[in-house]
């Protein structure tokens, strides 16, 4: 086995621990974001929920982007320019976020549960495969 394959593997499973780790905690984000939007706890606990759910995602892709390295893999490139575009979404809704506006969190919402969501379930798990093989 040569060295760029065991790279790859080894960036796999570290792909794969990121993912059951940090998917895990973004979705309970989620979770808690939406359940205080429902039940109207607030607006300073809505906006304390979002923030913390922005910055867990920026987070997630940091932590994906350096567990695999320095690959030059087309796959890894294009990876990389989806999160950038992600976090250029996320920091509009955190602009809306810092003027206090729950329109902000609803888009928070929105933007989860439609490209993030997504992103998380079958982009990682496409890059992961492709990682493994």
């Amino acid at each position: 086995m040569n060295e760029k394959s065991n790279n790859a593997r080894y960036g796999g499973a570290k792909l794969r621990a990121i993912r059951d780790r940090d998917h895990r905690q973004i979705l309970r984000m989620y979770q808690e974001l939406r359940a205080c939007i429902v039940e109207g706890r607030g607006m300073e606990q809505i906006l304390q929920r979002s923030k913390d759910l922005i910055t867990a995602t920026v987070l997630h892709f940091e932590s994906e982007e350096r567990a695999l390295g320095e690959d030059s893999l087309a796959s890894l490139l294009a990876h990389q320019e989806l999160h950038a575009e992600m976090i250029e979404s996320l920091e509009d809704i955190s602009r809306d976020l810092e003027q206090k506006l729950i329109r902000g969190a609803v888009e928070l919402l929105k933007y989860f549960e439609g490209r993030l969501r997504y992103h998380l379930e079958v982009e990682d798990a496409a890059l992961e495969r492709e990682l493994s093989n």
